[in-house]
This record gives structure tokens, sequence and C-alpha cells, in this order.
């Protein structure tokens, strides 16, 4: 039922069959109609409709959240929407987009984005489900660091005591020998902000634009590197202060050809769990054709 499941107003994820302990699914997660008349652009139907700045953490990302512990879905998820986009001389854009789910829930909203100082800027602002939102991103630079960031801020129509703040920041920076070290910063409101006791939430937790992370505060740090041409590996570790939780995500990619990789991924948890110090080890093995 999990694989059949599908989160659009149109049901495109099929089980087309099952062998003893394996079941074989197919999910279209793109499937659009684009259109353009002089200086205006729109699409219609499955369809990525990205607004996130962020390397790790997208607070302005309305309409596809996604979690960076899903290694399996570089693409990231599609959503059944209709998008408007205008564009302007001097490079700015403005764009309008409206999507509704299996449950009839709608998000839209309008984004402005322009380019300023060598930095690009947007704001938005819209409903989010039950909720209006205002937001802003930014990315640049600061020497030789990437600098970027996100913000938003959510009003819940029915109670104020509901409103939620969620904002990243993230720094990038390229090394020699083809490695890159990133880090980032998460606050979100409605997070978990200290004690020695988690539930079992965090193990099992829902990303959405309005709860990137479970905790108040979230921290990450990435180290992405070659051993050669053909082989790469990453190192992603996110530490939660406050409650004392962390992520240990260690992964080792090998291109046995120019459109086939094999990997080895781990998702390790650390921390305490209704009282008690645990430790978790999960590994995955990929193959992926690109074609």
């Amino acid at each position: 039922e999990i694989l059949d499941f599908d989160l659009g107003i149109t049901d495109l994820s099929f089980v087309i069959g099952d062998a003893d302990k394996f079941l074989y699914s197919a999910i279209i997660d793109r499937l659009w109609y684009k259109g353009s008349y002089g200086d205006w652009e729109w699409s219609l139907g499955r369809q990525r409709v990205n607004w996130g700045i962020n390397s790790y953490w997208n607070a302005n990302d309305l309409f596809n959240a996604f979690t960076f512990t899903d290694f399996d879905y570089e693409e990231r998820p599609g959503s059944d929407a209709v998008r408007v986009q205008k564009y302007f001389k001097n490079g700015a854009n403005l764009e309008f987009a409206g999507s509704v789910n299996s449950d009839t829930a709608f998000i839209g909203a309008s984004k402005f984005s322009w380019n300023k100082w060598n930095y690009d800027f947007q704001l938005l602002a819209g409903k989010y489900y039950n909720d209006y939102v205002i937001g802003c991103g930014w990315a640049g630079g600061i020497k030789k660091w990437g600098f970027k960031g996100e913000s938003s801020y959510f009003v819940n129509s029915e109670t104020s005591s509901s409103n939620v703040a969620s904002m990243s920041v993230s720094g990038e920076y390229i090394l020699s020998g083809n490695r890159f070290l990133g880090i980032g910063l998460l606050y979100s409101s409605n997070g978990i902000s200290g004690g020695s006791v988690i539930s079992n939430d965090l193990l099992s937790f829902q990303t959405s634009a309005k709860s990137l992370m479970p905790t108040r505060w979230s921290t990450i740090t990435s180290f992405v590197g070659e051993i050669n041409g053909l082989t790469n590996y990453a190192l992603i570790l996110v530490y939660m202060p406050g409650v004392n939780f962390a992520l240990l995500m260690p992964s080792l990619t090998r291109s046995i050809a120019q459109n086939f990789d094999l990997s080895i991924h781990m998702i390790n948890t650390a921390g305490n769990l209704n009282g008690q110090n645990i430790f978790l080890a999960n590994g995955f093995a990929r193959a992926k054709w690109s074609f």
C-alpha cells in the first residue's frame, strides 16, 4: 500500500508485480505540458516547482520539500501543479504556482526573484495549506565561500499559537583536489528544543516546508571528494543540539560505465531515545542506470 500510494491529485504510482519477497513498482513523477509566448512561460501537470536555494534545508521550497537522507532521489519529488512565469529584460523573474494534492489540500504562492550585487534574491508570499506564508532567500558569496540562506514565516489562519518560523543558512568551500566542504544551520521554531528524551517520531519524521527537521536547532557538515576519476566519496554529519542526537551518513560511489554507477550508503543514528542511549546502523547498496 505504501508503494502504491500517490500524494498527487492524479495517481501515478503503481505496483506492477511481486515475486517471493520482492515488489516491483513504477512511479511517473514528471508528466507535464509546457508552453510559452513572448516573455511568458507556463506549465501544467506533474512537475518539479523548485523554489529552494539553500544547499541542505529549503524553507522556501513550498511545493516539493525533501529530505537529504533520501539519497536515492536526486531529482527530488514532483507535484501536480500549475505554474506561470514572467521574465523581465533585467533578468528578474515573477512566478505564480498552485498545487492540489490527493486530499485536495491547496498550496498557492507567488515569487519574485532578481540579481543585485552579485547575489540572487527572492521574495515569496502565498497560502500553504491552512497557513499564510511569507519568505525570502539569497545566494551569493563571501570571499571564497558560497553563502546561501532562506527563511519563511507561516501564520496559521485558525490559531496564532501554531505560527512557525523556519530559517536556514549554509556555506560551501571548494578545496584542492576536487574536494568540497559544506556547513549549514537550521532553526525551526516548532522543533524540539531540549531534554534528554525524544520520541520515536524523530526516526520517522515526515519533512515539509513548515517542518524541515524535528528539532529546533540542527547543524550539518558535509565533506565530498574523489579517490580517482571514477570513485567518489561523501561524509555527512548532522548534529541536533539540545536533544544531543546525530546522523552520520557516509557513502562511496563507483562509476562502472558512462551511465552506470554502483554505490554504498550508510545512515547511522546515535543519541538518546526514550531514556536509552542508542546507535542504529543502516546500509544500502544501489545500482543506478541513467538514460
